[in-house]
């Protein structure tokens, strides 16, 4: 079964905002109760930095690593299959959006009610809303 979220970067992202960003995402990993990895998920350490990010679920509740650079633009994905860590990746999303909105589009395979859990993850730590919910995701 594949269920994936998907982004796309305009252009390098600011460090100086990246940084505030991963510093969200840090809050985010340790508030949450998902047991979490980084590229390994045998590891039990995501990696949140300045520089990148990189999470998973861990073991066999992983599937793709969600991993963001600031200085990489493009296009990109992460299958999470529904795993436990989806709303983690869902939070870290629409942070990111919230973040930078003119450089952010957002897309997935779920439906609203899929995304649910990780908007009020992420509203924990930005300021999120329901309406930019709607009018930031292309589903």
């Amino acid at each position: 079964m594949g269920f994936s979220h998907y982004w796309t970067i305009i252009g390098e992202l600011d460090r100086r905002k990246f940084k505030v960003y991963s510093e969200q995402v840090k809050q985010i990993v340790e508030s949450t109760n998902v047991v979490l990895s980084g590229e390994d998920p045998f590891e039990m350490e995501p990696l949140v930095t300045e520089k990148i990010i990189t999470i998973n679920g861990f073991a066999y509740n992983s599937c793709e690593p969600f991993t963001i650079k600031p200085n990489h633009a493009g296009m990109f994905s992460c299958k999470t299959r529904k795993k436990h860590y989806d709303k983690v990746v869902v939070a870290c999303l629409f942070l990111l959006r919230e973040m930078f909105p003119e450089q952010i589009i957002l897309g997935t395979d779920g439906n609203h009610n899929d995304l649910t859990a990780g908007l009020d993850l992420a509203a924990t730590v930005g300021s999120i809303t329901e309406k930019e919910f709607n009018n930031n995701l292309i589903i």
